[in-house]
C-alpha cells in the first residue's frame, strides 16, 4: 500500500471535490514510505521498478498497512491518496532516473476529475516523469470499477501514467479487464504461488494468465515470491517480472549517495524446480537498479 503525511498543496492545482476532500477533522495519520524492488528475470538489461509501501509511525506505528490506508481514506478521502503521490515523487528522486514508482491509490479516487487534475499536476510537475509513475489500484472495498474509472484511466495513460490492477486473484471480477486496454500491468495475488508444489492446476492456470498477458500485451507481475522453489516454477512458466521476501524485504530509501553500492549476491538454482537455472540477471539488476535494497535473503543462498 502507499504512503505519506504531508497535507496536499493545492497551489496551481483544481481543489478536490467536497464530498472527498475531507470527511471528518481527524488527523491525518503520520507514516513513512518503504520500497519493494520488482525484478525482472531473463533479461541482463533492464529498468529498475519498485513499489512505495506503507508503514505508521508514531501513535500510528502499531497500525496494519491496510488500516492506515482506511483510516487515511476513510477520513480525508482523495486528499490521503495525494498526499501519497506527493511523498512518493518526492522519494522518487532518490532512485535512478530510469526506474518506474508503483504507487497505490484508492480506484474511488479516479471518479473525481479534479483529483485527477492534481494527479497530473503533480506528475507532470518534471519532464519524463509520467513515464516513470505506474498507479497502482487497490482492492479494500469490494471489486474495482473499472468501467466507471475509464475516462481517468485513459486520461493518465495519454500522458504517459502506467496503470496496474493490485493483488488480481481468486474472486477477482476483472478477469476481462486484461483485454480491455485499461490498464498495462496485472500483479497476480500471492495466493496463487504459495502452494505451487501440491497445487499442478494452479500452475495451468498461471501458465494461460502469462498466454493471456501476452498476448494482450501486458506486463505480469507475481507477488509474495518467497523461495527459490517458487522463482524457478514461475521462470519456467515465463513470468518475467517477481516481488518478494526472496529478493528483499521492504526498506527506506537510503541517500543517493549510499546508492552506489554494489553487490555480488546472486541465488542458486534448485536443481529440483524444472527448467532450473542461475537468476544472476535479477540479482545483477538489484545491483544496478536497488542497491539500498535490503538482500539479505539472496547472500543467504549464495
Amino acid at each position: 500500500m502507499l504512503q505519506t503525511v504531508a497535507p496536499a498543496d493545492p497551489t496551481g492545482t483544481a481543489l478536490l471535490s467536497p464530498e472527498l476532500h475531507g470527511r471528518t477533522p481527524a488527523t491525518m495519520p503520520s507514516f513513512c514510505l518503504h520500497h519493494q524492488a520488482i525484478c525482472p528475470v531473463g533479461a541482463t538489461h533492464c529498468g529498475g521498478w519498485v513499489e512505495f509501501l506503507i508503514r505508521g509511525t508514531g501513535e500510528f506505528a502499531g497500525m496494519s498497512p491496510m488500516e492506515l490506508v482506511r483510516a487515511g481514506y476513510y477520513n480525508h478521502g482523495a486528499a490521503f491518496d495525494l498526499a501519497v503521490v506527493e511523498q512518493a515523487l518526492r522519494l522518487s528522486r532518490e532512485l535512478q532516473a530510469s526506474t518506474r514508482i508503483g504507487i497505490n491509490i484508492h480506484p474511488a479516487s479516479l471518479h473525481d476529475p479534479a483529483f485527477v487534475d492534481a494527479l497530473l499536476c503533480r506528475v507532470l510537475d518534471h519532464p519524463g516523469r509520467a513515464e516513470r509513475v505506474v498507479m497502482e489500484l487497490i482492492e479494500f472495498q469490494g471489486a474495482i470499477e473499472l468501467e466507471r474509472c475509464r475516462p481517468a484511466l485513459q486520461r493518465l495513460r495519454q500522458h504517459g501514467v502506467q496503470i496496474a490492477l493490485d493483488d488480481f486473484g481468486p474472486g477477482s471480477p476483472n478477469l476481462d479487464v486484461m483485454a480491455a486496454g485499461l490498464v498495462d500491468a496485472v500483479k497476480l495475488d500471492r495466493s496463487l504461488v504459495t502452494d505451487l508444489d501440491h497445487a499442478p492446476l494452479q500452475l495451468q492456470l498461471l501458465s494461460g494468465l502469462v498466454e493471456l498477458a501476452r498476448h494482450t500485451g501486458l506486463e505480469l507481475v507475481a507477488e509474495g515470491i518467497e523461495t527459490v522453489r517458487q522463482f524457478e516454477y514461475l521462470r519456467a512458466i515465463g513470468v518475467r517480472w517477481m516481488q518478494g521476501f526472496l529478493f528483499g524485504h521492504p526498506g527506506p530509501i537510503r541517500p543517493r549517495v549510499a546508492m552506489q553500492a554494489c553487490s555480488s549476491a546472486h541465488i542458486s538454482p534448485d536443481p529440483l524446480a524444472p527448467q532450473a537455472a542461475s537468476v544472476r540477471p535479477v540479482s545483477a539488476c538489484l545491483s544496478r537498479h536497488y542497491p539500498s535494497h535490503t538482500q539479505t535473503n539472496l547472500k543467504e543462498l549464495h
